[in-house]
């Protein structure tokens, strides 16, 4: 999968331009307000203008997440696709609900009806497989990072997001934006998406939006918390919150307390050994199954060029450490 990180500076917004028509999987993390949801809207505002039958999906994880619909959808160009200059929006359903665009004269008579889209949350996925989306042309899952997941919760998050798909779209072409305020992420996920790549999905793409903001110390911290800071060589994020998990005789390899899937990569210099403990054998585990989806970071250039002609001789040799601690792999 592809991933472009886009820095933008204080009052700038992004400007994705016909990205959107070349990709059939955008993902975009980060930055509050710097321009996610208002292009994807605006794209789906082009579909319903140039379609009457189009229709999209607003998905969310919960059910309870679904009246957030409204909000979303205030950025769709809904006077031009009803024609008034009075519009409103109504959802049926609280589980499954479709979303109907009404348009009223001046005395509020309803001239013009259409339903431009259907609720739907991952929670309640069981119930959409009966549906009929032959009209259906775009998936919009706002918010799809989960803060908390193990495993098994992880894998099922996973399964009901492609059944969605699959349910939505059958064998037709697909359009599907992931939008997250967070930089945080589901490693599964993007593993399922990059592994599906040719078969169920075509040209992946991630967006990473950084944002300068430092207007005050609240913003400048919330900022921080969600990764979104950065500085000329990269993001902002402390050394003192990454742990070492591994080391061999020219890296150390070193996690980030609460990132998932982020790495600091550190020149072994001294020939430091590392002393495993428990839960490092489960990161690296991590590691080695979802490295498609793992983050480096690099104290300077020399490393990161060193570390990125070595780093799938460093995955084996970090797999063939744990098979010799008797961890097997699927």
């Amino acid at each position: 999968m592809e991933i472009r990180t886009i820095k933008l500076e204080k009052g700038n917004y992004t400007n994705f331009n016909d990205e959107f028509n070349l990709h059939d999987v955008i993902i975009m993390n980060g930055a509050r307000g710097a321009g996610k949801s208002y292009p994807t809207a605006k794209y789906v505002s082009s579909i319903l203008e140039n379609d009457e039958t189009a229709k999209f999906v607003y998905m969310r994880n919960l059910k309870d997440e679904l009246p957030t619909y409204a909000g979303w959808c205030s950025d769709l160009n809904l006077t031009k696709i009803a024609g008034c200059e009075i519009v409103r929006l109504e959802r049926g359903k609280p589980t499954m609900g479709d979303i109907t665009l009404f348009g009223e004269d001046e005395n509020g008579n309803v001239v013009f009806e259409r339903i431009i889209g259907k609720c739907m949350s991952l929670e309640n996925s069981h119930k959409y497989k009966s549906g009929k989306y032959d009209e259906f042309k775009v998936i919009v899952f706002e918010e799809y990072s989960h803060l908390k997941m193990n495993a098994t919760s992880e894998k099922t998050y996973c399964f009901n997001f492609l059944e969605n798909v699959v349910t939505v779209f059958r064998d037709r072409p697909k359009k599907i934006f992931l939008l997250s305020n967070s930089l945080r992420t589901i490693p599964l996920l993007e593993t399922a998406i990059e592994e599906m790549t040719g078969e169920l999905f075509f040209k992946p793409i991630k967006f990473k939006i950084f944002r300068k903001n430092k207007a005050n110390k609240q913003n400048e911290f919330l900022a921080y918390l969600n990764g979104e800071l950065y500085k000329n060589d990269g993001a902002e994020l402390p050394k003192d919150e990454f742990l070492p998990i591994h080391s061999n005789k020219q890296f150390i390899l070193l996690s980030h307390k609460f990132l998932r899937n982020t790495y600091y990569i550190k020149a072994n210099n001294l020939g430091i050994r590392h002393t495993h403990r428990k839960e490092h054998y489960i990161e690296l585990r991590n590691f080695v199954e979802r490295s498609a989806v793992n983050q480096f970071y690099y104290p300077d250039f020399k490393t990161e060029r060193n570390f990125t002609c070595d780093y799938v001789n460093f995955t084996s040799e970090v797999r063939a450490f744990l098979c010799d601690y008797g961890y097997k792999f699927y």
